[in-house]
């Protein structure tokens, strides 16, 4: 049976932490509200140099993605190298700011939370091409999954690395990080980007995302099912990797409790050879011992 761990505090939207950019400016404060007209409050990045678009191809990132090759745990994303090459270089042109390129690469300090997000991109990327995604919405979408967690790395590491079960302020500092991400997407960019920090911010709460959007609603749930997904069968301190049969039993329960289309669980399972099977059929793992609470990562 499944639990889900209910929350004795709605905090979504409020921040609770100072916010520091890489340039050393404090771009937020505790209390502050973080919703669509936050940006407008936002300091004005100046650095104009950083802002210059620098390609996926060019970044240590597109090195490190060419290390998902030789796990096995993302071998159901490729048939062949050459099936793995060619899915690189339908997004090798990709373009952000450098001085996103340089958060992404500051987040690598943290470890699993830098290949997490590599794996969510490749994920991203494969189901996009697969489903005949339009390229404008794969490219938003993969930009999204670089930068979902950028916000992890202005957290506590005794949070990040813990072992333990989370107390409720440890949870709450913890669901910071999107809001975090989205904060430092609108100082770099100068308010510039708000598709972009939209999806960042409702990435661990699609059903709060109210807007008329398909498309940025469509981006934010493909966010939420391989975020979950990859940190379900990925080890943790706090927890043994799922079995990816586990999982996806995991993000079907949580797709149809949001009453959301199913079509990335029907393309997981035909990926992984699963497809059909229920849970019935499977000996599940209990939610509640293994999660320290919904989002898992």
């Amino acid at each position: 049976m499944m639990v889900f761990i209910p929350r004795k505090k709605k905090a979504f939207g409020r921040l609770f932490l100072f916010v520091t950019a890489l340039d050393k400016q404090v771009i937020a404060r505790p209390n502050l509200r973080v919703d669509e007209n936050c940006w407008h409050d936002l300091p004005v990045f100046n650095e104009a140099t950083l802002l210059q678009p620098m390609p996926l191809c060019e970044t240590m990132v597109f090195d490190h993605l060419h290390g998902l090759y030789e796990s096995e745990k993302y071998a159901f994303l490729w048939s062949t190298r050459d099936d793995f090459e060619e899915i690189l270089e339908r997004v090798i042109h990709l373009e952000l700011p450098e001085i996103l390129w340089r958060e992404i690469a500051w987040l690598h300090r943290f470890g699993y939370y830098y290949h997490h997000a590599l794996a969510v991109f490749a994920m991203i990327a494969r189901f996009g091409l697969d489903s005949g995604m339009s390229y404008s919405k794969l490219e938003m979408a993969l930009k999204s999954a670089l930068l979902m967690d950028i916000g992890i790395s202005r957290l506590p590491n005794s949070i990040l690395f813990s072992s333990q079960i989370y107390s409720e302020e440890e949870r709450l500092l913890m669901d910071q990080h999107p809001m975090i991400s989205n904060l430092l997407i609108g100082y770099y960019t100068n308010g510039q980007d708000f598709i972009l920090g939209q999806a960042v911010l409702y990435h661990h709460r699609p059903e709060k995302f109210r807007e008329d959007h398909p498309e940025l609603k469509d981006i934010i749930w493909l966010l939420y099912n391989f975020d979950i997904f990859d940190a379900l069968i990925s080890n943790r301190p706090f927890r043994p990797a799922y079995r990816p049969e586990n999982a996806l039993i995991y993000l079907r329960q949580l797709n149809r409790s949001f009453s959301m289309p199913m079509d990335i669980i029907f393309w997981l399972e035909k990926k992984l050879g699963v497809a059909g099977f229920s849970v019935m059929d499977l000996k599940m793992i209990p939610i509640r011992p293994l999660s320290r609470s919904i989002p898992l990562n």
